[in-house]
């Protein structure tokens, strides 16, 4: 949260204001995917927070993204897979959740297995 004192604004007079924004700076992630132990082979990542969701973010050949400008709080990571030209993909989420601090470079894996 930003705090900002109480102020009082006067008719056509300046007001400055100092507000401290860093409880927002943002964060980011480089996060490996994994699924059912390996690598998927066509997938995308996505991040998802209390009202905000992120990606879909496209993990590299050994499963690595990176997601940046991510606002501080709690988020699930998940994956989607499947044939994207044949349809929206399968949506797998992460069994935990993490937590970003303000400004946090945060580095995991991410293990997902395919429920049939």
């Amino acid at each position: 949260d930003v705090n900002v004192s109480e102020l009082t604004v006067l008719a056509g007079r300046d007001t400055e204001v100092e507000i401290d924004a860093t409880a927002i700076v943002p964060a980011s992630l480089r996060g490996r995917v994994l699924l059912d132990g390996a690598v998927p082979m066509s997938a995308r990542a996505v991040v998802s927070g209390e009202h905000l969701t992120f990606g879909q973010f496209v993990p590299d050949a050994a499963g690595v993204f990176e997601a940046s400008g991510l606002l501080p709080g709690t988020y699930r990571a998940w994956l989607v897979v499947g044939d994207f030209q044949a349809g929206e993909g399968d949506h797998i989420a992460a069994d935990d959740t993490f937590t970003l601090a303000a400004g946090e470079q945060l580095a995991r894996d991410f293990a997902f297995t395919r429920r049939r």
